[in-house]
């Protein structure tokens, strides 16, 4: 009998309620009329969502770190996000974001939760001046990867996990684990390949929503509590 060991989470629009980072970031710098045209080229098959990426950054070309960082600490948690990681960290389940924003938001998240793993797309900074360049390591369509090599790196089985994520790029996490949830998803291809869809930006009763789907990683915690392990979080037994 397996139990919930990982958890992999998408960040813009899942644990942060804004879905676009690089259009929060056009928006307060009053950039957002001058990117639309980057958004419309990828609409219509011109660029790719790595070369999108590539033209939102570039613009930040002379920004400071600190600057960047401080518009996406702006961006709220989605409600019941950090109750959610608080619970799935009593139950010692190893939690990972899994991100195609940046990973100057990815590492605030990480150390504001203090998550395990946290992996993104990294601006280039030369000292703490952005250079306007990007290293890209979560491909739009590549989540999936990523998430297989840190379950290998882990010992950690499909049956072991869960994913969280709202669009496109979640859809290759979800089939990488037993069970996938979708919040407020922004497509149909992104419903039908979850297992659970939250229609409300709340995470507050995640995981007992998934232990009514999955009933043995519940008693599974149950189990542990009885030998002394960490006690189980009030309302979900």
């Amino acid at each position: 009998m397996s139990n919930l060991r990982a958890a992999f989470f998408d960040l813009d629009g899942t644990l942060k309620l804004h879905r676009d980072p690089y259009l929060f970031i056009h928006q307060r710098l009053g950039w957002g009329e001058k990117t639309q045209q980057f958004a419309a080229m990828y609409g219509l098959g011109q660029i790719d969502s790595d070369e999108w990426i590539r033209r939102d950054v570039a613009l930040w070309r002379g920004l400071h770190r600190d600057f960047l960082t401080d518009l996406v600490r702006q961006i709220p948690y989605t409600p019941g996000a950090k109750d959610a990681i608080e619970e799935l960290k009593r139950r010692g389940v190893l939690i990972a974001v899994v991100s195609t924003g940046l990973q100057i938001h990815a590492n605030l998240i990480k150390a504001d939760l203090q998550l395990d793993y946290a992996i993104a797309n990294e601006v280039v900074f030369d000292g703490d001046i952005a250079t306007g360049e990007v290293i890209i390591h979560v491909h739009e369509a590549d989540k999936a990867s990523i998430v297989r090599d840190l379950m290998e790196k882990k010992d950690i089985s499909r049956d072991e996990c869960l994913a969280i994520g709202d669009g496109e790029a979640d859809v290759g996490m979800f089939a990488m684990c037993r069970i996938g949830i979708a919040i407020q998803p922004v497509s149909e291809r992104v419903r039908r390949a979850a297992q659970i869809v939250l229609e409300e930006p709340d995470l507050g009763r995640l995981l007992a929503t998934v232990c009514k789907l999955v009933p043995e990683w519940q008693c599974r915690t149950a189990d542990r509590q009885e030998v002394g392990s960490l006690p189980a979080s009030p309302g979900t037994e």
